[in-house]
Parts: C-alpha cells; sequence; structure tokens
C-alpha cells in the first residue's frame, strides 16, 4: 500500500539537502537509520507505486520548486509544510528572513495553488525578545502577506518537555533573553487573537498538540488534507500520533537528526547548534541515507 513520506521533521530537507534528496528521487529509494539503534538501517522506496504524497516541512521551499514537476512525477503529489514566524536572529540564526519566505510561498500556490501549503506560525516563544504582543503583530503581517497562497496554519506553543529543546534554551538566557512561562489563560487568549486574524483574512488557524487552547485541533500530517490534495479518496493512514496529542497520520521520515545548521534556538532535532552545523557538513550527497555518520544520531 502507497505511504505518506515525511521529509522531515527532523532536518530541513528541502532548504539544506535538495541535491541529496533529489538524487535519491532518481535512484528511487533512500535508506533511513534508525535514530535509537544506528546498525538498524531501513530502505524506503521512493517510487511512485510505493508513495501516497511526499510532505516536505521547511522554512525555504526555493531548492525544490525548479524540481516540482519531476519529484511530482518520480514519487507523487507534492505538499508543504512551511514555518514562518519573523523571529529575530538571537532565535532564528540562520533561517531566511520572513518577507522573502512569504514571497516562496506565494510563488508555491501560484503554480500549484493553495491546497497544497500549510503555514505553521510553530512553535510559540514567548521571551523577553518576543512578548506575546509581538506575537499578536508578527503573526497579522505575515498573515496578510500569505492571505490566498493558504488556507491553513498551525500552531503550538514551544515544548521545553524536550531535553535538547531545553538545552537551547538555557543557553539562551544566559545571553540575557528570558524564555517567559505562559499560563493556560494567556495561551488561549492568545490563540483567540490569532484565529480571530487568520479567519479575517481566509485561514483556518488550528493547534498542533495543544487540545487546551480551544482551537480546532489537527494533525501536520493529515490523511485528509493528503486526499484532498491526490484526489485518492481511498487512500487509508492510521492515526500515529508522534508525542502526547498529536493528530498525525502515519508516515515515513527519511530525515536525520543533527543534519540542519539553521540554528534555531528551540529546535529538539540537534543537539546543539554545532552539532547540527557539523551534521550538515559531513553529510555525503551520493549516500542513500541523510544520516552523515559515524556518530549514533542520538533523539529526545
Amino acid at each position: 500500500m502507497p505511504q505518506i513520506i515525511s521529509c522531515s521533521r527532523r532536518s530541513d530537507v528541502p532548504a539544506l539537502h535538495a541535491r541529496w534528496l533529489m538524487a535519491r528521487l532518481r535512484a528511487g529509494f533512500c535508506e533511513i537509520v534508525n535514530p535509537f539503534n544506528s546498525t538498524q538501517v531501513e530502505r524506503v522506496s521512493l517510487q511512485r507505486d510505493s508513495v501516497a504524497a511526499i510532505v516536505f516541512w521547511t522554512r525555504w521551499p526555493r531548492p525544490l520548486r525548479c524540481h516540482l514537476d519531476e519529484i511530482e512525477d518520480r514519487c507523487g503529489p507534492a505538499l508543504w509544510l512551511v514555518t514562518i514566524t519573523g523571529y529575530p536572529r538571537q532565535l532564528d540564526p540562520r533561517t531566511p528572513p520572513w518577507q522573502r519566505a512569504a514571497e516562496e510561498v506565494q510563488r508555491l500556490a501560484a503554480d500549484r495553488g493553495p491546497r497544497p501549503i500549510h503555514w505553521r506560525y510553530d512553535p510559540i516563544v514567548v521571551s523577553s525578545l518576543t512578548p506575546l504582543s509581538f506575537h499578536e503583530d508578527s503573526f497579522g503581517r505575515i498573515a496578510e502577506r500569505l492571505a490566498g497562497a493558504t488556507a491553513v496554519c498551525h500552531l503550538s506553543f514551544v515544548d521545553v518537555d524536550y531535553r535538547k529543546t531545553a538545552r537551547r534554551l538555557a543557553d539562551l538566557a544566559r545571553t540575557g533573553v528570558r524564555v517567559e512561562a505562559v499560563d493556560i489563560d494567556e495561551q488561549r487568549a492568545l490563540g483567540r487573537r490569532l484565529a480571530a486574524i487568520g479567519a479575517r483574512l481566509g485561514i483556518d488557524v488550528v493547534s498542533c498538540c495543544e487540545p487546551a487552547l480551544f482551537i480546532r485541533p489537527a494533525g501536520c500530517i493529515d490523511v485528509g488534507w493528503v486526499r484532498s490534495v491526490t484526489g485518492d479518496r481511498d487512500l487509508v493512514a492510521l492515526p500515529r500520533p508522534t508525542r502526547p496529542g498529536c493528530l498525525c497520520s502515519a508516515s515515513k521520515d527519511i530525515g536525520a537528526y543533527d543534519t540542519c545548521s539553521l540554528g534555531c534556538i528551540y529546535c529538539y532535532a540537534t543537539r546543539s547548534d554545532q552539532a547540527g552545523r557539523d551534521g550538515r557538513r559531513r553529510v555525503d550527497a551520493s549516500s542513500a541515507s541523510l544520516w552523515p555518520g559515524p556518530k549514533n544520531p542520538v533523539s529526545d
């Protein structure tokens, strides 16, 4: 049965590893290394008859835009989860400016329509640099730019239960930037304000692993969304939560931890900024797996 390919929760493959991905699509398969046991390697078919759709998680779609026809011919329909938050450099050191990322989403939508594109304003980090008022203003500016290019926005608050995230936020605190706890009433109030902005602009704001927000919960990888894009009403993908409250459908993630060099301070997929940068440099674009080795890709 065809499966949904996730590319990837573990690394920004479209932004950083497009050469590797295109080589794997042309080969028709890739390999994924178990992040808990690097001796376990699984081969994953990327051929058209084995893939229901490929879902890209990214902050920068541009490197793959010119390959869209080939991607869909070889592998299947492409869906996009594009994160745009407009955070300052202390939080997002090397992400593209939000205005340029929004332009890329607009170009994607002009080519493929808005249905395959979901925006992620995620995670919400409330800090001395990004207080609650920042988020309402930033979300509003980005939403106005994306109106008509997407109809769905996913949001959630940063989860400090990830050990990697907690360590990185502790490092941030040592620079004088305070990450602030936000009680549930404040979260709900902000969520309602963001949902109202989205509704005014034709964007349905949904929550990711945040049932207490009283905003419609939704999975990021959602079989209903995939069906609506592909037209395959018979596609089956069972629920496969990745953490409490997650509503995602089953997918096969082909990325690897410690291979993203964007340096987002709240990241759960790299042990440190340096580990991500080193891992990206070690990725072999001709390898069947994104995992750079030789270190075990430890995950939380």
